[in-house]
C-alpha cells in the first residue's frame, strides 16, 4: 500500500498533476518517441541511455503538463500505480519531410529537449506485446483515449501503448 501511494505521487507530480518540487521534478512532462534502431538500456548512475528519437522533419516532443496549469493535463490522476489518458488524446507533430522511421519506444522527459529520458517503455499491440509503428510523411503519431499507461511496477517503470 505504501509503494502504491509513492508511486501514485511520484506519477502525478511527474505529469505535473501537483507540485514537484520536492521529489526534484520540474513538474513538466514531455513524451518522446524512440527509434526502434535505439537500445535504451540503464547505466551504473541509474540513468537511461541509449534512447533516440527522430531527429528533423518536424519531430517535436509532446508536453503532457505542467503543475499547476489544469488545462495542460493529458493523463488523469494516478491510482494504482499507473497513469493513463483517460480523457484526451495525445497527437505529436506531422511527419514532414522524411519518414521518422520504425518506433518501438515511449520516453518521458521533464524537458522538450535533451536529457535522458526519466521513463522508457516499449510500444506494445493490444496482446501486450512489443511491436513497432512506422511513421511516414504526412502522418500523425498520436494515443487515443486509455491508450497510454505509466505504470511502476515492484521491480520496474513501465511505459506502454495499448
Amino acid at each position: 500500500m505504501l509503494r502504491e501511494s509513492v508511486s501514485n505521487n511520484f506519477l502525478d507530480a511527474l505529469f505535473g498533476r501537483v507540485g514537484a518540487a520536492t521529489i526534484g521534478l520540474n513538474g513538466t512532462c514531455y513524451a518522446g518517441l524512440g527509434l526502434a534502431s535505439s537500445v535504451p538500456s540503464m547505466n551504473n548512475s541509474g540513468e537511461i541511455t541509449g534512447f533516440s528519437e527522430p531527429v528533423g522533419n518536424n519531430y517535436a516532443r509532446v508536453r503532457l503538463g505542467i503543475s499547476g496549469q489544469p488545462d495542460t493535463y493529458m493523463m488523469s490522476s494516478a491510482d494504482n500505480a499507473a497513469i493513463r489518458n483517460h480523457e484526451k488524446e495525445i497527437h505529436f507533430h506531422e511527419c514532414l519531410g522524411e519518414a521518422w522511421g520504425e518506433i518501438a519506444y515511449i520516453g518521458l522527459f521533464s524537458a522538450e529537449t535533451g536529457g535522458n529520458p526519466i521513463m522508457v517503455g516499449p510500444v506494445v499491440n493490444a496482446q501486450g506485446e512489443p511491436a513497432t509503428v512506422t511513421v511516414s510523411v504526412n502522418q500523425i503519431p498520436l494515443f487515443r483515449v486509455d491508450q497510454l499507461t505509466a505504470e511502476i511496477t515492484s521491480d520496474a517503470f513501465t511505459v506502454t501503448e495499448e
